[in-house]
């Protein structure tokens, strides 16, 4: 009895190894096909991107260094698993200084104080190689506006969004293969809302200067048009003289459909 029983175990050791042979050529397989295709899961080349983080205060003069943080967005096509890897944070060292690998694709760095006061954005591009870099960190500021119909009519106690959004490139990946679409990453670097008071008059805090943000509706569903739904797609930010920063800079009325 003692004999059939080790040879049992002894048996049962090769079934073992073979459903892991079998786990591999199938993992094997299935890479195969997807390469074939054109897809893969993530991207495979990487490129170097290193600076130096200064921080300017609202007088342009240089501060004492911030623990900042980097937000990477790599604009590459979207897919299945890809998005897992499309956004990445890390810290800049002590010195100022940052070095990282990222996937070698057009790139959107946020780079934010931790105290949220100061931040600076900068796109980046393989044809440009991102290194040698001097960031320069801006104080954020608050701004007013009114939000009015274009017949001149306050649009009151409306929730309203400003973003700061980047796309991910176009591609005819798996997902086009098989449904016959292109898809594309949409990512929000930064978002603030409010509410419209009873005048149509907002006030939003924390913006960027030097960037483009939109304005909509914060209900608003992309791709589809509501009652009172708006869309202001270009509002960029400008660098504030050291006096404006006394006051909110006014972006005056806001007219919309």
């Amino acid at each position: 009895m003692e004999q059939e029983n080790a040879n049992e175990k002894i048996e049962g050791k090769p079934r073992k190894r073979s459903q892991s042979c079998l786990v591999c050529l199938l993992c094997f397989a299935t890479g195969f096909t997807l390469s074939l295709i054109g897809y893969t899961p993530f991207p495979l080349h990487t490129m170097p991107i290193e600076g130096t983080v200064v921080i300017l205060d609202e007088h342009g003069e240089a501060i004492p260094f911030q623990p900042t943080t980097v937000t990477v967005f790599s604009r590459y096509a979207s897919g299945i698993l890809r998005s897992k890897w499309q956004t990445r944070n890390f810290s800049v060292d002590e010195s100022g200084e940052f070095s990282r690998k990222i996937p070698e694709f057009a790139a959107t760095l946020v780079f934010t104080t931790k105290d949220g006061k100061y931040a600076a954005v900068v796109d980046i591009t393989p044809d440009m190689p991102p290194t040698g870099l001097t960031i320069e960190l801006r104080p954020r500021y608050t701004v007013t506006g009114r939000l009015i119909h274009y017949d001149g009519t306050p649009l009151a106690s409306q929730r309203i969004r400003l973003s700061y959004m980047r796309f991910g490139d176009f591609e005819k990946n798996l997902s086009f293969r098989i449904t016959g679409r292109q898809s594309a990453t949409v990512k929000e670097l930064h978002t603030e809302t409010t509410t419209t008071d009873s005048e149509g008059f907002f006030t939003i805090n924390n913006v960027i200067p030097g960037i483009e943000y939109n304005l909509r509706n914060a209900w608003s569903v992309w791709n589809t048009r509501e009652e009172h739904d708006f869309w202001v797609p270009s509002l960029e930010m400008p660098f504030l003289e050291p006096e404006q920063y006394q006051e909110p800079f006014d972006l005056g009325d806001m007219s919309v459909r």
